[in-house]
C-alpha cells in the first residue's frame, strides 16, 4: 500500500464533519486559492548541509505560511522521503487550520495537466476525505496562463498592440470549472522566475506582479499559485535548494509583495462576486477593451443574484491615468475596495480617496460613470452600492 493509500485508508471517522466542511468548501460557487507547493525545495536547513526539512518539522512552518496568506487549499509534490507518520501529521496539521490537501507526484511534467481536457489536477488524489478532485473535476486554464505571461513579459510600449489576444478569452472561459495557475511549469520551462520576467526596473518589475496576480484573481476562475512566486523569488527554481525566505526576513517590498498576496486572498474570499459564477458568463462583463492607447481594460463581476457587483480597472502602461472615465451600470457611491499601488504593497500611493459618487453621465454603454485615477501598473477595483 502506498503512503498515499494507507493516509486516505486510516482517516479517523472522527474527523468525518471537518471533511464535510471542506468538502463543501470545494464547489465551483466557493473561493478555492491553492498553493502548489515542491515540499523538498520549500524550505531547506542551510547551516546543515542544505538538508530538506522532515515532513513534521515542514508541518506546522507550512501551515502558518498557508494561513498568513489565506489560501484555501495547498497542492502538494510528495518528496521521496516521505513516511505514513510525517504525512499524517502535516495532513492534520493542515485539517486543523481547515486547509485542504491535494497529493501530486509528477511536479515540473508538461503533461502533468492535459490542457483543457476536465481532467483531474496532475495525476493527484485528496487525501483524508477532501474531495476537491471526486465530486469536482478543475482543469487548468493552460492558455489563460500562457497568454497572460507572454502579455505580461513585454514591455509596457509593446502592450498595445497586444492586447487584444490576451482579453479574448470569454470564448472558452465559461465552458469548464477553470483554475487561472501560476503554476510550476511557469519557472520549469524556461527556468526563470516569474519576477525576472517582468520587464522594467525593479518597481516596475514588482508592479507588474502585483498587477499580474490582480488580473488572475479578479478574473473568472479559481486560483492556483507556485510557491516563491508570493515572494518575487528572483533566482530560478531549483529542486535541489530552498526558496529565497531571506528576501523577506529584511522586509521591504518582498514582504510587501507577500502581503499584497495575502490581501487578494482576503479580498477574493470575502466578495462572493469574485466567485459565487465563475462557471457562468452571468458574472462577468467586460465594460472596455478597446482602449489600447492608453494600455486599459475594465469589466464587472456580479455574484448570484446579481446584487453585488464589482468594477475591475487594469492600467497595464507605466504612467498614471487622472481623470479616466469609465462606466458603470448604476449611480451612487462606489467604493474604492482594492488597490495595489497602496504603499502598504510597494506602491506610489496613487488612488480614489476611498472610492466617489457615479455620475449620472453614460459611457462605455453603461448609464453612468466614474472619473477615476488610474495607478501606474495598477489595479483598481469599486464596490457598487447595493438596493439602488
Amino acid at each position: 500500500m502506498s503512503v498515499v493509500e494507507e493516509l486516505t485508508a486510516r482517516a479517523h471517522p472522527s474527523d468525518a464533519d471537518q471533511r464535510q466542511v471542506r468538502a463543501a468548501r470545494c464547489t465551483p460557487d466557493q473561493p478555492i486559492a491553492i498553493y502548489q507547493v515542491h515540499l523538498a525545495s520549500w524550505m531547506r536547513v542551510p547551516e546543515e548541509q542544505n538538508r530538506p526539512l522532515t515532513l513534521s518539522e515542514l508541518a506546522s512552518k507550512l501551515a502558518a505560511h498557508l494561513e498568513n496568506l489565506g489560501f484555501t487549499h495547498v497542492q502538494l509534490h510528495l518528496p521521496s522521503y516521505a513516511d505514513q507518520p510525517g504525512l499524517k501529521n502535516l495532513a492534520d496539521c493542515l485539517h486543523q487550520r481547515n486547509l485542504g490537501l491535494i497529493l501530486e507526484t509528477n511536479l515540473g511534467s508538461k503533461n502533468a495537466v492535459p490542457p483543457n481536457s476536465g481532467g483531474f489536477l496532475g495525476d493527484g488524489v485528496c487525501a483524508d476525505g477532501d474531495t476537491l478532485l471526486f465530486d469536482y473535476r478543475y482543469t487548468w486554464d493552460a492558455a489563460w496562463s500562457e497568454e497572460t505571461c507572454s502579455y505580461f513579459s513585454l514591455d509596457p510600449s509593446q502592450r498595445k498592440s497586444c492586447q487584444a489576444p490576451y482579453v479574448r478569452r470569454e470564448s472558452h472561459a465559461f465552458t469548464a470549472n477553470y483554475i487561472l495557475p501560476l503554476s510550476d511549469a511557469l519557472v520549469t520551462r524556461p527556468r526563470r522566475s516569474l519576477w525576472t520576467a517582468m520587464p522594467g526596473d525593479a518597481w516596475q518589475k514588482f508592479a507588474n506582479l502585483r498587477l499580474l496576480f490582480a488580473c488572475q484573481y479578479l478574473l473568472p476562475g479559481k486560483k492556483l499559485v507556485f510557491m516563491g512566486n508570493e515572494i518575487g523569488q528572483q533566482n530560478p527554481w531549483r529542486p535541489e535548494t530552498s526558496l529565497d525566505w531571506h528576501l523577506i526576513q529584511a522586509g521591504g517590498v518582498h514582504g510587501q509583495l507577500m502581503n499584497w498576496v495575502a490581501n487578494l486572498n482576503r479580498f477574493y474570499r470575502a466578495e462572493c462576486a469574485l466567485f459565487q459564477t465563475d462557471a457562468s458568463a452571468a458574472g462577468f462583463q467586460w465594460v472596455y477593451t478597446s482602449d489600447a492607447s492608453s494600455g486599459v481594460i475594465s469589466f464587472l463581476r456580479r455574484n448570484a443574484d446579481g446584487r453585488e457587483v464589482l468594477l475591475a480597472v487594469l492600467n497595464f502602461a507605466p504612467a498614471p491615468l487622472h481623470n479616466y472615465r469609465v462606466g458603470v451600470p448604476q449611480g451612487g457611491f462606489w467604493e474604492e475596495t482594492l488597490n495595489s499601488d497602496a504603499r502598504e504593497f510597494g506602491g506610489s500611493g496613487q488612488g480614489n480617496l476611498g472610492g466617489m459618487e457615479a455620475a449620472p453621465f453614460g459611457w462605455n454603454s453603461q448609464s453612468h460613470s466614474l472619473i477615476i485615477t488610474l495607478p501606474p501598473l495598477g489595479a483598481v477595483v469599486f464596490k457598487a452600492p447595493q438596493n439602488v
